[in-house]
């Protein structure tokens, strides 16, 4: 009988008992001195599956191919099934050949770049990778199936974000790899949820929303089943801190990819009874966290954050969840939400949920060191101490949360304003709002948009470039808003940068990160459109006038279609009637693709817009698949970009 217990793979080859508490070494690798990650992995044993096929009838007998020179030649031509398969399989088998000849080295550099690239996943201990991996001749030599899925993972976002031309096929190698090692059935561990949060960042980048939901869902519930199975074992300091980092990147990313619904996040800061996430160099050393404190009710979000760099990714973690509610209050209707546009509700009262919101945001702010804040401090002083990735993150969730609060009272389009004020379609405010209370509105959502351009053309500049998909985020949403500025110039009180030149350097930026990672093209595109649609109302006031949200439900509702399909041309031309939304000579590709086309240098072919094309392209959300919902931020979880 086949045994069912957990146990390592060195007692299993021995075929004695496994004892352990649970996590490994196991005594028997303790006394042999088997201590170090990898060399012992509890894991299930695979249980062999009786066939279920019943034997061929007699009629399928008689198909069967005989032992003669025809089936032979059949067989030697590849054209039967048992073949095609046999192919099929080879051919899998010499490409993952090819993807576990990483040496130690190479994977060393991946784990480098990763950890540089990717701030809200900050769980990988170097020490122990390097010397883990310093003599590695190859990925397969690694005694444990879990490490393996996890170094491909991470190859396959290091490979997106390599200069090699085929890097989106290699990249794809590696991911389809992961993806057949990883599967629901696959046993808890630690290293487990790792590989499914790396994979999520990966399936996010190249578009695939779904997946990407899909594997972060995986990696919460595993690590949720971790943390009742382990509660009472003993760890090692320098494995608690590995654990509880990686708990915490999982509600990072929790709180990045969902549903676009409103709906409870699946982890809640008052429910995770952890510590937060220990200093850097606290990490590095293996040392248990300072703070013993633990995220309960009746504790405020920001007591005791300590607000400097050692401490980035405790400030990242409590920025993240302050966004996360801004997020979900704007998806949830915000300013249409019932009663919103009650005096106890008006921004400016304090004690509204915009306010409160705001509030905590500038509470969050205040407690950080000088030396996190930009633009008081520059990003090139951070990159001189390799650290310029981490203060960027700190100061772009700022600055989008911001910006995200600030456009939600935004007139839609400004053709009867002379200057900044509140919405001029219903739900419309009580006009008593505190004097220069707009003004200053504006005045803090354009330079938002303004100092995410700086930032990241800084960080380009330093030789520390942020092309992933968090921070391209940030810079699709400031291009909207730079955009807003430079076509109706009004609506911003202040001398502030000229805003065509930041939409050019936003156009540039977006372009380059469309060729890394795909889910760019869209974002891109939806800029594109955008400014499209500026230009035209800026330029016909007249013609636009008096157009609120109310007026694109035709477009809305045909990008949003309950099928989970794209629009087709006709329905593109009902919405304007009067109008040639594009060329005949691109007519066919539109229906194809759902997209306008672009010309050979980059650029969107000149069309011509109706006022009720491009509402969902205004205040453009995360992006969504055909399959489903998968909203990174928005308005309304109806208004999608593309």
């Amino acid at each position: 009988m086949a045994r069912k217990t957990i146990a390592c793979a060195s007692c299993r080859r021995q075929k004695i008992k496994c004892i352990h508490e649970g996590l490994p070494p196991c005594r028997s690798c303790s006394k042999k001195g088997r201590i170090e990650p990898g060399q012992c992995v509890l894991t299930s044993p695979i249980l062999s599956q009786p066939s279920r096929c019943p034997p061929p009838s007699t009629s399928q007998r008689t198909n069967l191919p005989s032992v003669s020179g025809d089936s032979h030649a059949a067989v030697g031509t590849g054209t039967t099934p048992v073949r095609q398969r046999a192919n099929a399989q080879r051919h899998a088998s010499d490409s993952n050949d090819v993807l576990f000849q990483r040496d130690g080295t190479e994977l060393i550099r991946a784990c480098l770049v990763f950890k540089r690239k990717f701030p809200e996943l900050r769980f990988l201990h170097l020490p122990t990778i390097s010397k883990s991996l310093r003599n590695l001749q190859s990925l397969k030599s690694l005694e444990s199936p879990a490490l393996q899925t996890f170094f491909l993972s991470i190859m396959a976002v290091h490979a997106v974000l390599g200069k090699d031309k085929a890097r989106l096929s290699t990249a794809d190698q590696f991911a389809t790899a992961v993806r057949d090692r990883v599967t629901v059935l696959t046993p808890p561990s630690l290293v487990t949820v790792q590989t499914l949060l790396v994979l999520s960042m990966y399936e996010w980048g190249v578009g695939n929303r779904q997946q990407a939901w899909l594997s972060s869902g995986m990696a919460i519930r595993m690590m949720q089943s971790l943390q009742s199975m382990t509660a009472c074992t003993e760890h090692q300091p320098e494995d608690l801190n590995v654990h509880n980092r990686t708990l915490w990147s999982c509600f990072i990313m929790d709180r990045l990819i969902f549903s676009g619904m409103p709906q409870p996040y699946a982890l809640s800061c008052n429910s995770l009874r952890t510590s937060w996430p220990s200093s850097e160099e606290d990490f590095v050393f293996g040392l248990p966290p300072v703070s013993s404190r633990h995220a309960t009710a009746g504790r405020s979000l920001l007591d005791d954050m300590p607000g400097n760099m050692a401490n980035s990714y405790n400030v990242l973690v409590r920025g993240f969840d302050i966004w996360a509610r801004i997020l979900q209050w704007v998806i949830s209707g915000g300013r249409f939400l019932p009663d919103m546009s009650l005096p106890a509700n008006c921004p400016w009262n304090p004690t509204s949920p915009w306010a409160l919101l705001y509030q905590e945001l500038q509470a969050w702010r205040s407690l950080l060191e000088e030396r996190m804040l930009f633009p008081k401090v520059s990003v090139e002083s951070h990159a001189a101490l390799e650290q310029a990735e981490p203060f960027a993150y700190v100061n772009l969730v700022y600055y989008i949360s911001l910006i995200f609060l600030n456009r939600e009272y935004l007139p839609f389009l400004p053709t009867t304003c002379d200057r900044p004020s509140g919405p001029i379609d219903p739900p419309l405010l009580p006009p008593d709002a505190p004097v220069g209370w707009w003004d200053a509105r504006a005045t803090e959502l354009f330079a938002s948009a303004g100092s995410i351009t700086t930032i990241m053309e800084d960080l380009d500049n330093a030789g520390a470039s942020l092309h992933t998909p968090f921070p391209s985020f940030c810079v699709f949403s400031a291009v909207t808003m730079n955009m807003y500025r430079s076509a109706f110039p009004w609506m911003s009180p202040d001398k502030l940068q000229d805003g065509r030149s930041l939409v050019e350097k936003n156009l540039v930026w977006l372009d380059t990160f469309r060729k890394i990672w795909p889910v760019g093209e869209r974002w891109w595109l939806t800029s594109q459109r955008t400014k499209q649609l500026y230009d035209h109302a800026s330029a016909d006031l007249e013609r636009y006038q008096g157009r609120a949200r109310t007026d694109f439900d035709a477009l809305e509702a045909s990008m949003h279609d309950c099928r989970r399909r794209r629009p087709s041309v006709d329905e593109y031309r009902d919405l304007n009637p009067d109008a040639s939304l594009i060329r005949d000579s691109t007519s066919t590709r539109l229906e194809e693709q759902g997209l306008c086309e672009t010309n050979c240098n980059g650029d969107m072919p000149e069309m011509t817009w109706q006022s009720d094309m491009g509402w969902s392209q205004l205040w453009p959300l995360w992006d969504q698949e055909d399959s489903g919902y998968l909203v990174y931020s928005g308005l309304s979880p109806n208004t999608e970009c593309l």
